[in-house]
């Protein structure tokens, strides 16, 4: 009995993309880490400006901007996270900007892939000028219009996988970027707070870093610092 199957020949995307993976697995040296968070605080914050948003700019305001902007904060007080090798000249290179990149999931002519635009010096910027910019990529992405430009440059990325029921992932780096930071869905769970137990929307973080450039503890110290920085977040902390 013959084998029945049918073939689909490797899009251009899907070509660039096995490239990326192989560099990634087979030259660095990849370790992921994850922490939960409360998103107690934020959803409440979102809750607030989201009213905002439709009224003043007819945008709907969703977690991502609000976390690239959070995360982009607390990347800049972590130099260590914000690096990449330059193996040949046998450098740790230290970017001044901090270049966020956001995963799109992409559909073209019946294949999936991903790309990855990028917001650059996104820790300068307000709040309205990354939803638009996110609202703007993420459409030119899907539409196949994006430039080749608007996708470079990029020293840290994130994968926000909160559309789905998914509760861990494992990123892997966008080589030659030294960290990638995954964020899964936000799903009610009981914590213990006062030595009482109380039901919490959590999300888990998780980061892959180049064990190579990016030792443990940085790591650490810096999901630490964005775990207090997203839990204690107030309205008044966010420049609109």
């Amino acid at each position: 009995m013959e084998t029945e199957f049918k073939k689909i020949k490797l899009s251009p995307l899907r070509k660039a993309m096995i490239r990326n993976f192989h560099w990634s697995n087979h030259i660095t040296a990849q370790s992921t880490v994850s922490i939960e968070v409360n998103m107690s605080n934020l959803s409440n914050v979102k809750k607030d400006l989201s009213q905002l948003f439709l009224k003043n700019y007819q945008l709907k305001l969703t977690f991502l901007p609000l976390l690239v902007y959070i995360i982009a904060k607390t990347l800049s007080r972590h130099p260590d996270l914000n690096v990449e090798l330059d193996s040949e000249n046998n450098y740790i290179i230290y970017h001044t900007n901090i270049n966020i990149g956001f995963a799109v999931a992409i559909q073209r002519r019946k294949t999936s892939g991903i790309l990855l635009p990028v917001i650059q010096q996104a820790d300068k910027k307000y709040l309205k000028e990354i939803v638009f910019l996110i609202k703007d990529l993420s459409e030119k992405a899907i539409q196949g219009t994006i430039t080749p430009e608007e996708m470079q440059g990029g020293t840290f990325s994130i994968s926000s996988v909160g559309g789905y029921k998914v509760d861990f992932i494992q990123p892997l780096l966008n080589y030659p970027q030294g960290a990638i930071l995954g964020i899964t869905r936000t799903k009610d769970k009981p914590i213990v707070e006062n030595r009482e137990i109380t039901i919490a929307p959590i999300a888990n973080f998780i980061i892959t870093v180049d064990h190579r450039i990016i030792d443990g503890v940085p790591t650490y110290e810096f999901l630490n610092d964005l775990k207090e920085s997203i839990e204690n977040i107030d309205k008044t902390d966010i420049s609109i």
